[in-house]
């Protein structure tokens, strides 16, 4: 039978093991409160069966791309037990960024709010209705970025 804990990507394992290693280390009398909360991780969790059983170990679920992909955070006290669920494949340090262009054009001021508004608000319009893209240099393009 395979270690769980071959489960964990190379740089979990070694935030797992500095964890565990800190956990043997007597803080000192003055240390701050707060140096004895475990950390939590955002990790990716590739799983199979039912994901509400591996949250009941400890995994919260922040956000899911599709049945077997999910992404969250995790307590390090709880690693062992979450790995430990025969429905975990395998878990990743990190997450996957999500593309967020419809928020970060408007407020980078990239996205003008209308055509008559490209160079003053933004510097490139598209149409909602057929993907038209309008630049500040007047040029049309269509859906694909060339020009028409």
């Amino acid at each position: 039978m395979s270690d769980p804990m071959d489960k964990l990507d190379y740089s979990l394992r070694q935030i797992y093991s500095r964890f565990l290693q800190s956990r043997q280390t007597i803080p000192p009398k003055d240390a701050p409160r707060d140096a004895d909360l475990p950390p939590r991780y955002h990790l990716s969790l590739r799983y199979e069966g039912n994901l509400s059983e591996i949250e009941n170990q400890g995994f919260t679920t922040t956000w899911k791309e599709y049945y077997g992909l999910a992404h969250g955070l995790l307590l390090l006290d709880d690693l062992e037990c979450v790995v430990s669920h025969p429905g975990v494949i395998s878990l990743e340090y990190g997450t996957r960024l999500e593309q967020s262009l419809h928020a970060s054009a408007p407020d980078i001021r990239a996205r003008a709010s209308s055509p008559s508004n490209v160079g003053t608000n933004g510097v490139w319009f598209v149409d909602p209705t057929n993907g038209t893209l309008s630049g500040t240099s007047g040029l049309q393009f269509d859906g694909l970025i060339t020009p028409k």
